[in-house]
C-alpha cells in the first residue's frame, strides 16, 4: 500500500546550467500536475507531465523546478531605460522644488531609487542537453517521491 503523500528532489548540473526539481504529492482522486518553473520551460511542460503520468496515478502533484545559468560574457544583455530615466528625473526635481529640498541626485541614488531603469538579461533560450537534463533531473525527483510514498505507506 501507498500513501498518497511524498516528497521528492534532485539536481543536475551539465555545463553551466544547474537545474533542482522537487516533487511535493498529496492525497487527489485524479491526477493533477502543477508546475511551478521559468517561463522559459513553458514549451516543456506537457512531456514533463506525461513523464509524471507513467509513474504516478493520482493525487495532487506540484512540481518546483528552478533553473539556475552560471552566465558567461555572450548569454548577459544589459539595456537601460533612458526615456523612462529623463521623466523619472524630471518628476524627481519638481517634487524636490516643491517640497523646497536640495537636489544632490547621484546616478548611483537613481540606480538605488528606481531599480528598473537597468534590465539584465540572461539568455532564455533552452538548448536540448538542457531539456534533456531537466527530463532526467525531473524523472529521479519523482523516482524518489514514489520510493517516499511507498515509505510512508508501509
Amino acid at each position: 500500500m501507498k500513501s498518497m503523500t511524498g516528497f521528492g528532489t534532485s539536481h543536475g548540473k551539465k555545463n553551466n546550467v544547474e537545474i533542482e526539481v522537487n516533487i511535493k504529492a498529496v492525497n487527489g482522486r485524479f491526477l493533477e500536475t502543477r508546475f511551478h518553473m521559468p517561463k522559459s520551460y513553458a514549451p516543456l511542460e506537457i512531456p514533463l507531465k506525461k513523464k509524471i503520468s507513467e509513474m504516478i496515478n493520482r493525487g495532487t502533484v506540484d512540481v518546483y523546478i528552478n533553473r539556475n545559468i552560471h552566465k558567461n560574457e555572450k548569454s548577459i544583455h544589459i539595456s537601460h531605460q533612458e526615456v523612462v530615466a529623463q521623466k523619472w528625473l524630471k518628476a524627481y526635481r519638481k517634487m524636490a522644488k516643491a517640497l523646497q529640498l536640495e537636489d544632490d541626485l547621484s546616478l548611483v541614488d537613481v540606480i538605488r531609487l528606481s531599480p528598473d531603469l537597468l534590465k539584465i538579461e540572461a539568455s532564455e533560450n533552452i538548448e536540448v542537453f538542457e531539456q534533456t537534463l531537466v527530463e532526467q533531473t525531473l524523472v529521479k525527483a519523482v523516482k524518489a517521491c514514489v520510493k517516499e510514498r511507498a515509505r510512508e505507506g508501509k
